[in-house]
């Protein structure tokens, strides 16, 4: 993989034809994931998941397709190689490791929404990227 530009918001090519996104594509992908689903990744005794109830999903988890997904991940952080794996095979590999940890700490140190809508708004600002 290759990352360019700014911050690594550059392009990333992935060398087996898989997707080609950007920093802003995925945090855009993940963001509006969340939105939708109207809840944050969280299961009966609070913890954050991959894959939650009624069929939520975390920042991370956003971006990790279904036939990538394993549930072994749950537990494991944004930074772990197993995760890591997931998202190559999800077509989503050479994000920058920080840039996911940040993402995923949004998410799982919110309380609600709204806490997340605050703390995704500094990830934006710190990678330069639109929310």
């Amino acid at each position: 993989w290759r990352l360019q530009g700014k911050h690594g918001a550059g392009r990333q090519e992935m060398g087996v034809g898989g997707a080609i996104m950007n920093m802003q594509e995925v945090f855009d992908k993940a963001v509006n994931g969340i939105r939708a689903q109207g809840a944050l990744s969280v299961n009966g005794e609070g913890l954050c998941c991959y894959r939650g109830p009624a069929e939520t999903k975390c920042f991370v988890g956003q971006l990790i397709t279904d036939e990538a997904y394993d549930p072994e991940l749950e537990g494991a952080g944004a930074s772990m190689w197993s995760v890591r794996v997931a998202l190559v095979r999800s077509g989503v590999g050479g994000l920058p490791v920080n840039f996911l940890v940040d993402c995923q700490d949004a998410h799982d140190d919110a309380d609600d929404l709204d806490e997340f809508e605050e703390a995704i708004a500094v990830v934006a600002e710190k990678y330069d990227l639109r929310l």
